[in-house]
């Protein structure tokens, strides 16, 4: 969950003796921010641990790190198909990084579109249930044919 500065004004210290974790000099009475068990100048060192960019509003503290919002979505956040936490991609859906509305299926999840029969690739909104039958996910129809074969 991001963390915005307007919204968590304690975290400014206008006082006292830390040092900086990026330009290592004393803080003294500059305003910083404390995240992530660390100390930053609030202007010109606090900023993304990918990107390098300021972070001047909303920012995300993982592994003793902080990321703006952005690259904590591009570094951590779940794509299309993968199995939730796990990065492994099953063979459908389309890749992309999950923002908005998703759908979870056997642990991982999908764009509400994305969600389809691995077969015919009609969507689960027109098939209906999805089974998953081989590691695949197939409507009703293909499943039968599956069987079959």
């Amino acid at each position: 969950m991001a963390t915005s500065l307007a919204q968590q004004p304690s975290l400014f210290d206008l006082g006292g003796g830390p040092v900086c974790q990026k330009c290592k000099l004393d803080i003294g009475s500059k305003p910083s921010i404390q995240a992530a068990g660390f100390t930053w100048h609030a202007n010109g060192c606090f900023t993304c641990s990918f990107c390098t960019s300021d972070i001047s509003d909303s920012f995300v503290e993982r592994y003793q790190r902080v990321f703006c919002v952005d690259c904590e979505k591009k570094l951590f956040g779940q794509y299309c198909g993968e199995k939730l936490g796990d990065h492994a991609k099953l063979g459908s859906g389309c890749g992309k990084l999950v923002t908005d509305e998703f759908v979870q299926a056997n642990d991982r999840i999908f764009h509400p579109m994305c969600l389809c029969c691995s077969r015919c690739k009609r969507n689960s909104d027109v098939v209906g249930e999805l089974f998953l039958y081989n590691n695949q996910f197939l409507c009703t129809p293909c499943t039968k044919i599956a069987k079959k074969s």
